[in-house]
């Protein structure tokens, strides 16, 4: 396995677009979660389920809906091409 690209990382924003925020500003912002204890893959990208209101709270102050069509997550890791599912 290796490291996501930009590290692990959680994401709550995938294939949306925002617009006119100044997203930048919770680059890095330190907020409170839960994750499952379960790994879940898509034979590419490894990562645990998360729960978090404050995570929510931005999507929502970023003009998205609460609840994404991708729900947030945890990416630990990153399968090899090798490894990956062609």
């Amino acid at each position: 396995m290796m490291a996501p690209k930009w590290g692990p990382h959680i994401t709550i924003i995938r294939h949306e677009l925002v617009r006119d925020v100044d997203i930048l500003s919770y680059q890095g912002k330190k907020v409170n979660f839960r994750y499952a204890h379960r790994i879940v893959t898509n034979d590419k990208h490894l990562w645990l389920p998360v729960e978090s209101e404050e995570l929510l709270a931005i999507r929502q102050a970023l003009g998205l809906f609460a609840q994404p069509l991708f729900p947030p997550h945890l990416t630990i890791a990153v399968m090899p091409a090798s490894m990956q599912d062609k």
